[in-house]
């Protein structure tokens, strides 16, 4: 442990996506328990997908000898999912909700009810040494859009501490959305490779151990679906008068739940064992990013933003005849709603057919309205990324 070290030590860390949705998760109890019991051995765990409390409390109590601080990011109805167990002390955090995030008819994906963001704790390693551990989980949808801001969040959020930024990105490796960590902000991937230039689907051997979600070893596994790095552990430490460096990195908890035939989730853990050094008299490390290179990869998410926004405009506002739609979709609900109460004599029959109605008929009248503030967010996100391009160069 760190426990008292001077100058350096090791630091173990885990990643990972629980797969901890009521209701829809197989073997949720059991699953959640098992990774607790597995997490007792790390120092740092980052953890997405909790979204019960209860959950979360039941993982406290049994890593508390052992990781005895933690925090979850309350968010939205169901909470972000997102949680931190610490063997050092937390002594502050913060998290920010994304701008542009799941639609309305997401029920089945937990989207109607989560608040998806980035939230970040800091930790107090000893009394000159501190580390800011960053969790997020993406929608893929807005992946551009929500790591844009991931990006501002930690650029404000930083300072001079060490950084570990974890999450389920649902973003490939190869993806443009990914530079906004890696280049603008100089986060390393512990889990690059640097001879592989593949995109997720022509990985090689060495990539393809490294994919969390959708592994033909996971009976959690989706039909038809390929293999695919989506999860990520980064590290950083400009500005820091400490080093950080990876000495190990790994894969964890690919197999069964032992005594079971279900595996821990369906994604599965990344565990890195850190080296972190006191620089002593060497000089801190600057960035090394220049403001052009900065704007190439700007560029290519204004692409992207852009192509997004254009979809999302199509998709839920093809044609200008929108508004006689709606009315068309109220004058036929209320049609409906009086002959109901025509023919039925049940009072309660007639309110559960009414109401089926009105979600019924309404869905499309309901998704437009939504759809339109999360294209108005979509834009917020897109106006404050030409801003970056024309006034920032840090």
């Amino acid at each position: 442990t760190m426990n008292g070290f001077v100058d350096s030590s090791t630091l173990r860390v885990l990643s990972m996506n629980c797969w901890g949705l009521r209701l829809l998760s197989s073997h949720r109890k059991e699953r959640l328990s098992a990774i607790a019991t597995e997490i007792r051995s790390y120092d740092i765990a980052a953890l997405q997908e909790i979204w019960s409390k209860e959950d979360y409390e039941m993982m406290r109590e049994i890593l508390d000898d052992q990781l005895p601080y933690s925090h979850m990011f309350y968010s939205g109805v169901i909470g972000s999912g997102l949680c931190i167990f610490s063997r050092y002390r937390i002594v502050g955090s913060y998290f920010h909700q994304f701008t542009a995030s799941g639609g309305v008819f997401d029920i089945f994906t937990g989207e109607l009810l989560a608040a998806k963001g980035i939230g970040t704790c800091r930790l107090e390693l000893q009394d000159n040494c501190y580390v800011s551990v960053y969790n997020a989980h993406t929608n893929p949808v807005y992946r551009e859009s929500q790591l844009f801001e991931c990006m501002q969040f930690i650029q404000h959020t930083r300072g001079c501490d060490l950084v570990l930024m974890c999450g389920d990105l649902n973003t490939w490796p190869s993806q443009s959305a990914l530079k906004l960590l890696t280049t603008c902000l100089e986060l390393q991937d512990a889990f690059h490779h640097e001879d592989c230039n593949a995109n997720h689907t022509n990985l090689c051997s060495i990539c393809q151990g490294f994919c969390t979600c959708n592994r033909e070893d996971n009976v959690f596994k989706e039909t038809r679906s390929v293999p695919e790095r989506i999860d990520y552990l980064m590290y950083s430490d400009l500005g820091s008068t400490w080093s950080i460096s990876k000495k190990e990195f790994c894969v964890t908890m690919e197999g069964m739940v032992p005594g079971k035939v279900y595996n821990y989730s369906d994604h599965v853990g990344l565990k890195v064992i850190f080296t972190i050094q006191n620089r002593a008299n060497t000089p801190i490390k600057e960035a090394s990013v220049s403001p052009e290179q900065k704007q190439v990869v700007f560029r290519e998410i204004k692409c992207c933003l852009t192509e997004r926004t254009k979809q999302l405009r199509d998709l839920y506002f093809p044609h200008s005849s929108l508004v006689y739609r709606w009315i068309l979709h109220f004058i036929l609900i209320c049609a409906v709603s009086l002959a109901l109460l025509n023919y039925f004599d049940s009072l309660i029959v007639q309110v559960f057919m009414l109401v089926l109605l009105w979600v019924w008929l309404s869905r499309d009248i309901i998704g437009s309205m939504v759809a339109f503030g999360q294209l108005s967010a979509q834009q917020n996100v897109l106006a404050d990324l030409y801003y970056y391009m024309q006034h920032r160069t840090d």
